[in-house]
């Protein structure tokens, strides 16, 4: 199979209009960052210089400065340090949209926009769901797609903890095809399944078998739809997170966040895993179809 093409590559105003402004925050948060950087020696050694060359300055006023600058130093630092890093991160998905093709949008709807990927087993052991934005969204090789930050959060109280990962959305892409969900084998699977939890069968596929856990309420149907090419693709991504609920491909890459970079490579694979899985369930209804001589 061919490798998809990217979406056009024309200009859209509303992500030069991204960038610019992007980049003039960026930069005006490199400033504040330097500024604070050199409080924190400054803000100490300015202060005592003044009160050992100048006779008369109030002293106490004068020490508690040398002490309380620093302190202001330090706190602006991680303050424009995380906001710069933020504005980065915006700022990488901007031009990256803008090479793919794709429309970019920093902001999404927060939770609201979250509660549509909610019901997703991936994350169905969060407690609560929100968006972290930098979305992505357009059509690549005749599909739809996008990418956004996801932020899902696990525990309550003390034990709360906040994630965030890419999350990658082909709304139309699964149409026709039985929910299923893909995981890698890690430990909490292995125990899952010590622990008598229901499983699809793969034991014709055994590489497959070792490296992955695929359920779903209709097992004849999802393994009609894991074709070679299938498994071949699934197999390429040794950490790969998919599964298809109500007609939409929902892809989560391994790790934490992916940068924009490898988000042409993601959304190739992404769309030839969708159109070998549609391909699979075609040439199997099909078949099925087929009057018995």
């Amino acid at each position: 199979m061919s490798e998809p093409s990217a979406g056009s590559a024309h200009s859209l105003p509303e992500n030069k209009v991204a960038i610019e402004d992007l980049r003039r925050r960026y930069n005006r948060l490199r400033i504040w960052l330097f500024i604070f950087l050199a409080l924190m020696p400054l803000g100490c050694a300015g202060p005592l210089t003044l009160l050992a060359l100048i006779p008369g300055l109030p002293k106490t006023a004068f020490v508690i400065t040398s002490f309380a600058l620093p302190v202001v130093g330090l706190a602006g630092t991680l303050l424009m340090g995380g906001d710069r890093s933020i504005v980065k991160r915006a700022l990488a998905g901007a031009q990256q949209a803008e090479r793919m093709g794709l429309h970019f949008s920093q902001y999404t709807g927060g939770v609201a926009e979250a509660k549509r990927w909610q019901s997703l087993q991936m994350f169905g052991g969060a407690d609560e769901h929100d968006s972290g934005g930098n979305l992505l969204w357009g059509e690549i090789d005749g599909e739809r797609i996008s990418f956004e930050d996801y932020v899902f959060v696990l525990g309550m109280g003390q034990n709360r903890s906040s994630h965030s990962r890419t999350l990658i959305t082909l709304p139309e892409a699964a149409r026709g095809l039985p929910d299923f969900l893909l995981t890698p084998n890690d430990w909490r699977e292995k125990l899952s399944k010590l622990l008598g939890d229901r499983t699809i069968d793969f034991s014709n596929e055994p590489a497959f078998a070792r490296q992955f856990t695929v359920r779903g309420p209709a097992p004849d149907a999802v393994r009609a739809c894991f074709s070679p090419e299938v498994i071949e693709l699934c197999m390429a991504d040794k950490h790969l997170i998919a599964e298809v609920q109500n007609g939409v491909l929902a892809i989560r890459p391994h790790g934490k966040l992916s940068h924009p970079k490898s988000y042409p490579e993601l959304a190739n694979h992404a769309v030839r895993l969708a159109k070998a899985l549609r391909n699979a369930a075609q040439r199997q209804a099909l078949e099925g179809s087929a009057p018995t001589r």
